[in-house]
């Protein structure tokens, strides 16, 4: 069989924001942001809001076009920690608008900025759970899937990931590695 590479959760989000965006340890605490998810996530799901969409519900679209997740709860989660650390007022000053999110590569994000915003990111969206549709979708089992994502430190790859430009890159190869050893542990042929 032969296997087309999963792109796991963990780079595709560290792709996607180190190309202008990542994480603080303590997930968002604001009751308006967890009342705003409940209230938001059917506006997420559908791919938008209506022209008076809120800069959360845009970023949140963006994660789930960019397929960081398909959860709505998780996007609204991600997208609310990530505005709430960095601010509107930054964001504003970087040019991102609920009507003009763009490529985060279109932005002069700072090197802290962008490992916080991964952070947040990895605080909300459950890797496992991606890694595992990623790795069904290249054609694996479930019990494959299962097991590889079993084998695979996830929690390490996101702290690789989160600790900037140069643990993305480690992160990359590191995942590279990882998934030979799990597929070899598991039976699986690439």
């Amino acid at each position: 069989m032969k296997l087309r590479r999963a792109l796991p959760i963990a780079l595709a989000a560290t792709a996607f924001l180190l190309s202008g965006c990542g994480g603080d340890d303590e997930p968002p605490t604001s009751t308006a942001t967890a009342s705003s998810d409940a209230a938001s996530a059917s506006t997420v799901a559908s791919g938008g809001a209506d022209d008076g969409e809120s800069l959360n519900e845009a970023f949140a679209a963006v994660l789930m076009e960019q397929q960081l997740t398909e959860s709505p709860d998780e996007a609204l989660c991600a997208a609310n920690g990530i505005i709430s650390t960095m601010g509107e007022d930054r964001l504003a000053e970087l040019g991102m608008t609920a009507d003009n999110i763009g490529e985060m590569s279109d932005y002069a994000f700072t090197e802290d900025e962008q490992t916080s915003m991964l952070g947040q990111l990895f605080d909300c969206i459950d890797i496992s759970v991606s890694l595992r549709q990623e790795y069904l979708d290249s054609g694996l089992t479930e019990e494959q899937a299962a097991c590889v994502v079993e084998q695979l430190d996830v929690e390490a790859l996101e702290d690789l990931a989160s600790s900037g430009p140069e643990g993305g890159d480690a992160a990359i190869a590191a995942q590279a590695e990882a998934e030979v050893d799990a597929f070899a542990e598991c039976g699986v042929e690439g």
